[in-house]
């Protein structure tokens, strides 16, 4: 199986959660263990989660901070993983003004 064919078999998974999801594709900062930073690819988001994809591993249970808007870092819990892409789910709810926004992206 191709990378593309897992990276999609995933995704599919992932999409069978509760909420609505947003594609939206942008890079982000996100803050990880000690403060180190890695830019990672948020592949979609909804209220709840996201789907992210790394360059550095990640671990199941890490939490992180992902600066999708600049001036407003979600914080996130890693739920499932398979390198390079993983799945999380959000400590707060995004509230619906940050969705509506992201969705105009």
């Amino acid at each position: 199986m191709s990378i593309s064919e897992d990276f999609l078999d995933l995704k599919q998974q992932f999409e069978q959660r509760g909420a609505d999801r947003v594609e939206i594709y942008v890079k982000a900062d996100t803050i990880v263990a000690d403060h180190a930073r890695q830019l990672v690819t948020v592949h979609n988001i909804s209220a709840t989660g996201g789907l992210i994809e790394a360059e550095t591993p990640l671990e199941m249970g890490q939490v992180i901070s992902i600066l999708v808007q600049e001036d407003q870092p979600v914080t996130a819990k890693i739920i499932w993983a398979s390198w390079p892409l993983y799945g999380c789910r959000f400590q707060q709810e995004l509230p619906a003004s940050m969705m509506s926004e992201l969705k105009l992206r």
